[in-house]
């Protein structure tokens, strides 16, 4: 079984991983530290160099939120990539797959999800938590309305305890069904 945990900048999906990693035995795919490895990969450095005039990953940081346009010329180096380790490691897992990432749907992954769960919480407790970064990255991320029309599942986060016992219940579901399916 491969799950995919989305959902907007701040919204909690690494709080929701975190819960869940503690709790079950699952192979967990942080689409962000995949990303960190395959900017390191001399090919895809070649490739930013020649196309964006360097790979270092301030530089490309830096380049992306100053000149917007250059976001899809990063994404169209990158993504393929990152879609292809993403797959070789939830193909390759003998464990229930948990996939975390804002960009589930941009990397055309949802499509390897059994299921996939959406993190909502309101912008102003998003922003209580990680003030400007949300106005900088949420500009480049797909509207709310957007990630919860991806969702089968939607989890708001309050920033309570009870939003992790949620994260937990519904994982608890998926796997029980995983191990006794309904037979038609």
């Amino acid at each position: 079984m491969i799950v995919g945990l989305t959902g907007r900048v701040g919204s909690g999906k690494t709080q929701a991983q975190h819960a869940i990693q503690n709790a079950f035995s699952m192979s967990i795919i942080d689409l962000d530290k995949v990303g960190h490895e395959v900017l390191s990969y001399p090919h895809i450095q070649q490739q930013l160099d020649e196309g964006l005039g360097g790979h270092d990953r301030a530089y490309l940081s830096a380049l992306v939120f100053k000149e917007g346009g250059k976001l899809a010329s990063l994404n169209n180096i990158v993504h393929p990539e990152l879609y292809r380790q993403t797959w070789i490691r939830a193909c390759g897992s003998k464990k229930p797959v948990l996939v975390v990432g804002a960009l589930l749907k941009e990397l055309k992954l949802t499509s390897l999800c059994h299921h996939v769960i959406v993190i909502d919480a309101e912008e102003w407790q998003i922003k209580t938590h990680i003030a400007e970064k949300f106005d900088k990255i949420a500009l480049h991320q797909r509207s709310r309305e957007a990630y919860l029309q991806e969702a089968d599942t939607v989890i708001y986060n309050d920033f309570s305890t009870a939003f992790e016992e949620q994260c937990l219940r519904m994982i608890s579901q998926l796997l029980a069904v995983q191990q006794h399916p309904i037979l038609d």
